[in-house]
């Protein structure tokens, strides 16, 4: 498990940690697919500062945790981002590779779920995002329990929020 970069800090309740990390600036080597629609320019441009960040994620209960091929879904986004959704990022498969910052906690072909995560055992995830210096980073991780069969269960799925601030 990476732990590289700067710990930001912790969201998570009872049953789960996610343990955020402020892997490494970089500029974008894309742009991003999503426009700005009132003038169609990238909201990412080729070349703007990304952060790029790592989510581990513990199961910290004494029971293991069922999950869904989503798993735990991440939202990020700062206080004063103009959009409906959560932060975008851009597709980087090198970077996030070379700063360790996987966008799957799965490997190709295992995406089978239910993932069980068994008490202490963690899995990590990465993103990149728009960078803004000491910007509060708002959270919010959705856990996304299956049944034994692997199908999502939306009454067993919980969300925990929090934030942190990036460097």
């Amino acid at each position: 498990m990476a732990t590289n970069g700067r710990r930001l800090g912790v969201v998570g309740d009872k049953r789960v940690r996610i343990t955020v990390y402020q892997v490494a600036t970089a500029p974008a080597p894309a742009a991003s697919v999503m426009v700005d629609p009132d003038d169609g320019t990238p909201v990412i441009a080729k070349g703007d500062r990304l952060v790029v960040l790592r989510y581990v994620v513990t199961n910290i209960s004494a029971d293991p945790i069922s999950l869904g091929i989503g798993t735990v879904a991440i939202t990020a986004r700062y206080p004063d981002w103009p959009w409906e959704q959560g932060l975008i990022g851009v597709r980087a498969p090198e970077l996030m590779t070379q700063k360790r910052a996987p966008t799957s906690p799965f490997r190709a072909g295992t995406q089978r779920p239910p993932y069980i995560l068994e008490p202490g055992s963690s899995f990590m995830v990465g993103q990149n995002a728009p960078y803004e210096t000491a910007e509060e980073l708002q959270l919010s991780a959705k856990v996304v329990v299956s049944d034994d069969s692997g199908s999502d269960d939306a009454s067993l799925s919980w969300t925990v929020e929090g934030s942190v601030h990036l460097d």
